[in-house]
């Protein structure tokens, strides 16, 4: 999503953008249509849509764009995992759901049953660079909890969860363990794409 990048700065300056005319022509009709604009383009088409430093919360849902207007729901299920390794720091553990073509129509409820990759372990910087954008919260249920995921260790070369303890079992689904990218993500979601079209 970085063609919303822009927008920021649309919407740093957009308010000088609208008071200086409203100064030079000194049109009371004008001043209301200009600032009218101004709430409707901030409210539809800038603020869902930019980068974002806020604290992530679990339950909170967000959208990804691996392809023009292709857009994936994914959900914070742990923020901040305690985690030993330094390298993972400040990780969140995420699901991705199902694809969808409108990305503010969200689901009354997400079901794990349909995740397109494993879960995931991510930093924050999916937001910060405006590739992830938060569209609500929801609550996390009791089947996400209970999912059996995890991850496979290659330097243990054993089974872990989120903040790398060893499982008693092995998994039905699982992901390499290590902190991934929003590049990676969109990367694997680009193959789900891809092996769909040629099935």
């Amino acid at each position: 999503m970085k063609k919303y990048k822009r927008l920021k700065m649309l919407r740093t300056f957009g308010p000088f953008i609208v008071v200086i005319p409203m100064i030079i022509l000194q049109n009371f009709i004008m001043i209301i249509i200009l600032a009218l604009a101004w709430i409707l383009i901030d409210i539809l088409f800038i603020e869902p849509k930019l980068p974002s430093k806020k604290k992530r919360q679990e339950g909170e849902i967000f959208i990804i764009e691996p392809t023009k207007n292709t857009y994936f729901y994914g959900k914070v299920i742990r923020k901040q995992i305690p985690i030993n390794d330094p390298t993972m720091h400040g990780g969140h553990l995420v699901y991705i759901y199902q694809q969808t073509n409108n990305p503010l129509d969200i689901p009354e409820l997400l079901h794990p049953n349909n995740l397109i990759i494993p879960p995931q372990i991510i930093d924050n910087k999916g937001w910060e660079k405006g590739y992830f954008q938060s569209v609500g919260i929801q609550e996390i249920t009791n089947e996400e909890l209970e999912l059996n995921y995890g991850f496979w260790d290659i330097v243990t070369q054993k089974y872990v969860n989120e903040e790398g303890k060893e499982l008693d079992q092995t998994p039905d689904i699982y992901a390499d363990y290590g902190l991934v990218s929003h590049g990676s993500i969109e990367d694997e979601l680009k193959m789900v794409l891809v092996s769909s079209e040629v099935s």
